[in-house]
């Protein structure tokens, strides 16, 4: 069970991201040697949008995000719950509008970038978020 937690808050949604017993945030989620075998794929990217895309008509995107990187590829609770709970919910609250337009538009990206990977990439642990992808 999780001691504490450290509320991350965009726009009016807070998003809860746990904390450890010694009240280090958890910015290392991804880093075991399973996840890195995992996240390296080059398949990565494309199961994370199949997870993301699945996920956004769904009353917490967030977390069935999460559930769906948990089982395809099979990331830890931990790290999949920064590219569910952390990076898609952020997506969803903060960058609707630009990417449902054009997820690869500049402008989905550029929300994407201000609003959404730094909290992802502070909980992974990683300096990417797709690191078997070019960026």
């Amino acid at each position: 069970m999780l001691a504490r937690f450290a509320f991350l808050a965009w726009g009016a949604l807070a998003l809860v991201v746990g904390c450890g017993d010694d009240e280090t945030p958890l910015a290392t989620a991804c880093t075991d040697a399973p996840d890195l075998a995992l996240l390296n794929e080059s398949s990565f990217e494309a199961d994370y949008t199949v997870c993301a895309e699945a996920s956004r008509m769904e009353s917490n995107p967030g977390q069935a995000a999460t559930t769906c990187l948990e089982s395809r590829p099979g990331l830890s609770t931990a790290c999949a719950s920064c590219y569910g709970n952390v990076y898609t919910q952020c997506l969803v609250d903060q960058c609707s509008d630009p990417c449902d337009a054009d997820p690869t538009s500049t402008e989905c990206r550029d929300c994407s970038d201000t609003n959404c990977r730094p909290g992802a990439l502070d909980c992974t642990g990683l300096s990417r978020l797709f690191p078997g992808s070019p960026e």
